[in-house]
């Protein structure tokens, strides 16, 4: 089982990138906005650009020593890099790429189902066969430690989720440590085993997807995690329920106990949009006018008041939904999740 160990700061533009990450057999996704030093942390590791001071190691062997002075050349350090646009020679047939890296691996080309490509030139593949080509040849290396910067990037939306599917298997069947740099909280959920959020240099939480979503630790956490975060101040009710005063003066209900003040995290997916109340279960109702509505896939984010809703499209063109217009939204007391924001 192999596992790397990273305790770094490399200085940047506008803010010195400080990472501290231990990596098993297992794939940790490093997510946050462009600009936050992802790509950095993936060149520190692979020796295309120092740290002012810290210690990368792999299996035990140090790469990189600030204060031993150890600084180990790339070809030095038993890394897989995937680039984010894959960067294969356009001239060169498939097999000709993976054994660029390693020699002649038709055993990779097969394991990753493109032995049959090994003739073709880049531009004859799809982006999802372009990227396996990537991965062999990264693997061709026989790597320590597998990096991925924004593997999905260049995919088309009607690729991605197949794709997406398709490196998370494999990673699991590698079993090898890898870092994926994201900043799509969905790729890296679908992806990866941890996921740490990167804001400005700084891993500012760090967890499984279901942890982050859960019980974020920042306000931009739950937003990136795609969750509403709303803050106030919670009672508990003599009926069981806890009553959250929002820091609006909107009073809402939650089956989680908490009292004080708390987080308030509910998911898009959770809200349900009308054009008035409904007799439904839901306790909870937020009426205001729409902000925005936003298409993703076949599906509709609606911004209401200090909510976001995501319904289908279907929904939103039934319902004949116009910014500025005032709906209802509603969600239910157990979709009301309480947690502690740090």
């Amino acid at each position: 089982m192999g596992s790397a160990r990273l305790d770094i700061t490399v200085p940047v533009r506008d803010f010195d990138v400080e990472v501290a990450l231990g990596v098993g057999a297992e794939t940790v996704a490093l997510v946050g906005p462009s600009g936050a030093g992802k790509t950095t942390v993936l060149q520190a590791v692979a020796g295309l650009a120092r740290p002012s001071q810290g210690r990368i190691s792999s299996n035990g062997t140090l790469w990189f020593d600030s204060r031993g002075r150890v600084d180990l050349r790339p070809e030095q350090r038993a890394v897989g890099y995937v680039l984010q646009e894959y960067a294969l020679f356009p001239h060169l047939s498939v097999e000709k790429n993976v054994a660029f890296a390693g020699g002649e691996r038709r055993d990779l080309l097969e394991r990753l189902g493109i032995a049959g490509l090994a003739k073709a030139r880049p531009s004859e593949l799809s982006g999802g066969e372009r990227q396996r080509v990537a991965l062999a040849r990264a693997l061709a290396r026989r790597p320590e430690l597998l990096l991925l910067d924004e593997p999905m990037a260049a995919l088309d939306p009607h690729t991605r989720g197949r794709v997406r599917a398709e490196l998370r298997t494999l990673l699991r069947e590698l079993a090898l440590p890898a870092i994926l740099v994201t900043h799509d909280f969905v790729d890296a959920a679908a992806v990866a085993d941890r996921i740490a959020v990167l804001v400005e240099g700084r891993i500012v939480q760090t967890g499984t997807a279901e942890e982050l979503i859960a019980a974020p630790s920042s306000r931009f956490v739950a937003e990136l995690a795609g969750g509403n975060l709303l803050t106030g101040n919670a009672r508990l009710r003599v009926d069981g329920l806890t009553e959250v005063v929002l820091d609006s003066g909107l009073e809402i209900l939650s089956a989680d106990e908490a009292t004080g003040p708390v987080g308030v995290v509910v998911h898009p997916w959770e809200i349900s949009i009308a054009r008035a109340e409904t007799g439904d279960s839901a306790q909870n109702h937020v009426r205001a006018p729409i902000e925005s509505i936003v298409p993703v896939g076949n599906r509709r984010r609606v911004r209401v008041g200090p909510l976001t809703a995501e319904i289908t499209a279907v929904s939103a063109e039934r319902l004949g939904l116009k910014e500025g217009e005032i709906v209802v939204a509603a969600f239910k007391a157990t979709a009301t999740r309480l947690t502690a924001l740090s």
